[in-house]
């Protein structure tokens, strides 16, 4: 099937993430977060800094002044369902295991 100039336009536009140029990055391009303590080098600003690499494929963790590391697509869903199935559904039960062992812990020594 072969797009229209003017439909494969408009398909960048919708799909792309919007740039100050007005011209459409990849998918996923250009986002980060940055979260953790404050950072007494940078500011104050959060320590760790996540974001995304080579037109939104990678997924970069590090500081403000250096990158650390760097995963591809596949492996950093991988990390992502670790993270949030195996690490927080299943072990901290979304948050709730530990409140609910400390509680018990407290009732069975009263």
């Amino acid at each position: 099937m072969k797009l229209s100039r003017r439909l494969a336009r408009k398909v960048m536009w919708l799909a792309g993430d919007k740039t100050q140029g007005g011209i459409a990055d990849p998918p996923g391009s250009w986002i980060g977060t940055a979260f953790g303590p404050p950072d007494d080098g940078a500011d104050n600003k959060p320590m760790f800094v996540a974001s995304t690499g080579n037109d939104g494929y990678e997924l970069w963790l590090g500081y403000w002044h250096a990158w650390k590391i760097s995963y591809p697509t596949k492996e950093a869903r991988h990390l992502a369902w670790w993270i949030l199935w195996h690490w927080w559904a299943r072990q901290t039960w979304f948050g709730l295991r530990r409140w609910v062992y400390y509680k018990a812990l407290i009732a069975a020594h009263e």
